[in-house]
């Protein structure tokens, strides 16, 4: 059985099957996907030797988070009398079906799980010298990426039976300008720190990080330069008290830009929970806190620690001389510190 030459891009993962039934399949993916564990129609349609040329047109080399690509699935030069498809768009790194199908002349969007969507045909279609197509859209998501198409095509003889048909499957990859391998935030100390990595980089510019303000609108509040070790932190060190919202946005070095997702941390600044009194009459240092466990400790200008205190309640300074020392308040994963005068 020989199909012909496949001519699959390299940077998107699409599949697409033929079906013979007149109507197209409604209910499953069928492209050979890993999600089907490789599963196509030549299940139930086999036994055909119909030959021909399959190609997805319309894939650039690389994409950009809610790009859209005018796609065309061209079969040429085959013996067959019809034909049917099938396609479906996953994920690379969550292995979820992802974007949105956009129908064209001879297609229809079916349900797979979960809400998700593919293409199929609406009805099978007749090859008029050994040619055909079908024409779509893609929407890539926002967020997300590399991404794969699967895709499966059902050669037929339209009797009206799935014997003497024949299925093949395909697949192409298309990769974006970034593609991130992780992206963590956390609180340490008093900052929040955001993380992450890059597995691919294609003429990237720079990272802005961005904060959503009180107008829930996102604004930038730095900005990082691409590097060579493709891991990246950045640190607020003016985080807000409570809930708060980020996002990386990349921009190429043409100015084009892509957003990712956008993570959260409900920040507690230790200076909201750690308080101290200073009473210079009687020179003791009096904290309050609702924490249960943290250690005071007090420094002088040169570093060295001249008091260690773990609890809440009163510290007698009257030992020490006149002069600006600092006081660290100190948790297992947080530290605040501040200037203090002792005349």
């Amino acid at each position: 059985m020989n199909l012909g030459p496949f001519k699959f891009m390299t940077l998107i993962c699409i599949s697409v099957i033929f079906f013979g039934a007149k109507n197209g399949v409604t209910t499953s993916d069928r492209t050979g996907s890993p999600l089907v564990n490789g599963s196509n129609c030549n299940a139930c349609h086999n036994g055909g030797e119909f030959t021909g040329n399959i190609s997805l047109l319309g894939i650039p080399n690389n994409i950009r988070n809610n790009d859209t690509l005018n796609l065309a699935l061209n079969v040429t030069n085959t013996d067959a009398v019809r034909g049917g498809f099938q396609i479906i768009a996953l994920d690379q790194t969550s292995q979820q079906y992802v974007g949105t199908w956009i129908v064209g002349l001879g297609s229809k969007s079916f349900n797979i799980n979960g809400g998700a969507k593919g293409l199929t045909h609406n009805q099978s279609r007749p090859f008029l010298s050994g040619e055909g197509d079908w024409k779509f859209d893609w929407i890539a998501p926002s967020t997300g990426g590399p991404f794969t198409l699967y895709y499966a095509v059902n050669l037929v003889n339209n009797d009206s039976s799935s014997d003497g048909d024949n299925a093949f499957v395909g697949s192409s990859n298309i990769s974006l300008p970034v593609t991130y391998t992780a992206i963590n935030i956390k609180q340490r100390n008093d900052y929040v720190v955001l993380e992450w990595e890059t597995k691919i980089e294609i003429n990237n510019g720079y990272f802005e990080v961005q904060k959503m303000s009180e107008n829930e609108e996102f604004v930038p509040i730095g900005r990082l330069m691409t590097g060579t070790e493709l891991t990246y932190s950045f640190v607020d060190k003016n985080p807000s008290n409570g809930i708060s919202y980020y996002r990386i946005k990349q921009y190429d070095i043409d100015g084009s830009s892509s957003l990712s997702e956008v993570y959260s941390i409900d920040f507690k600044a230790l200076r909201e929970e750690v308080f101290y009194y200073f009473d210079p009459i009687n020179k003791i240092i009096d904290i309050k806190s609702s924490l249960t466990k943290f250690t005071t400790c007090v420094f002088d200008q040169s570093g060295r620690t001249v008091l260690t205190h773990e609890s809440n309640d009163q510290i007698d300074v009257s030992n020490l001389k006149s002069g600006i020392y600092f006081i660290s308040l100190t948790t297992k994963e947080r530290k605040s510190t501040s200037k203090l005068w002792i005349n």
